[in-house]
């Protein structure tokens, strides 16, 4: 799987990754890879620090209607980084959702980078994305 890192320059991954489909809700330290269309209803929850790749023309969508869409897991530390394969109309995307009374799309108590992809959070239903 090729990505661009922090520079805009093509990597290679060369680690095992995980396929992400609509039932990968927990995410610990490692890669993951979005390669289709992947809605998932409920929370995403992440623990160590997690690298995402959104691969051309792939959409993951993560909404969540009682809290955060994308949140740490209970008592862990976690990261996440977000990358794409390319930039332009082709880049993948993520849309993270929090529809309930309170929430964010994405929420983390490390560090959220995002390297590349077209990323939008909504947050409280009713408020605009970031």
């Amino acid at each position: 799987v090729s990505y661009l890192d922090e520079d805009g320059k093509t990597q290679i991954l060369n680690e095992t990754y995980i396929g992400v489909k609509t039932d990968t809700t927990a995410w610990s330290a490692g890669w993951y890879v979005v390669n289709s269309d992947v809605t998932i209803n409920g929370q995403v929850t992440l623990a160590g620090d997690v690298n995402l790749i959104l691969c051309d023309n792939a959409e993951l969508k993560v909404t969540n209607t009682s809290g955060d869409a994308i949140a740490n897991a209970e008592d862990q530390t976690a990261s996440l980084t977000i990358y794409a394969q390319s930039t332009g109309s082709n880049m993948g995307k993520l849309i993270a959702t929090a529809t309930g009374e309170w929430g964010d799309g994405i929420s983390s108590s490390g560090a959220v980078t995002i390297n590349g992809g077209d990323v939008t959070e909504y947050y409280n239903a009713s408020e605009p994305p970031l």
